[in-house]
């Protein structure tokens, strides 16, 4: 229940000290959950990440989840064959870090833009980031849907599980959110295990 941590110097010239993370596991658990994202980033964001390919190499992932691109799609000049490309971008670098890892993509969820016009991108999103998934056998956990589809945030805003911004969710919302993805993975692998038991 405690950590002690000493920092020596390897040499006198030395004047900093970056620490990006820690790690702590127990034999007690066969999980192993990270999570990474900035507020406000775009995708050409985490293609300036000069550590992502070292850092998920260092940890050795059977799944990557990409939820990432609605600050890309929070435009009136939304570019879907160049969203691809960025998300092309971004998959080579998990493929050379982790060839054997599963991705899965999710969809955006439905926004509106300057809290009074309803986000038209997101249907657009939606269809590349299917497209994305055949051209890199990926899967889909599509949020766009499971929330309802265009001006679906109005439902969540009024039982309080987005705010009022219309595009963020609220902790309860992303509770919520949280509980279906892994309902929806938990589904999925018992599926695939019922129909993969020895002598089937």
């Amino acid at each position: 229940d405690t950590l002690y941590l000493e920092l020596h110097k390897t040499d006198s010239l030395q004047r900093t000290f970056s620490l990006y993370g820690f790690r702590i596991e127990s034999d007690e658990s066969s999980l192993c959950f990270d999570a990474i994202g900035n507020n406000g980033a775009d995708l050409p964001a985490y293609l300036k990440c000069d550590l992502f390919e070292q850092q998920l190499r260092a940890a050795v992932p059977d799944i990557v989840i990409l939820s990432v691109g609605i600050n890309d799609a929070y435009t009136r000049q939304f570019n879907a064959e160049q969203y691809k490309s960025n998300y092309r971008k971004l998959v080579a670098m998990i493929r050379a870090s982790a060839p054997e890892c599963a991705i899965l993509f999710t969809t955006n969820n439905d926004s509106y833009y300057r809290k009074r016009y309803p986000n038209l991108n997101g249907a657009k999103v939606q269809k590349a980031i299917f497209e994305l998934a055949e051209e890199f056998d990926a899967g889909v956990w599509d949020l766009y849907e499971v929330m309802g589809g265009q001006r679906s945030i109005n439902q969540w805003v009024a039982a309080k599980l987005a705010r009022t911004d219309r595009i963020h969710f609220t902790s309860g919302g992303y509770y919520v959110i949280g509980t279906l993805l892994s309902d929806a993975l938990m589904n999925a692998f018992l599926e695939f295990h019922s129909q993969h038991l020895p002598g089937d």
